[in-house]
């Protein structure tokens, strides 16, 4: 049975919804943290999966991840 582009549509934004409600938590926490500077990463960090962040002034302009920061 082959379904609709409407149907098929709907169903890939509901998906992305289920997928942004799961992600709430963790961008809110994103958000929220306190910035740092990357002279001020301890060497505990190194080898480390990360997720970074860039401001221009108080705007997110981009978020990043990275292997090892």
């Amino acid at each position: 049975m082959r379904i609709s582009p409407d149907e098929e549509c709907s169903t890939i934004l509901e998906k992305y919804v289920e997928l942004m409600e799961k992600l709430r938590p963790y961008i809110t926490r994103l958000c929220s943290a306190k910035p740092i500077n990357i002279t001020g990463v301890s060497t505990k960090y190194h080898g480390k999966p990360e997720v970074y962040a860039f401001f221009n002034y108080e705007e997110c302009v981009y978020v990043g991840s990275a292997r090892d920061l």
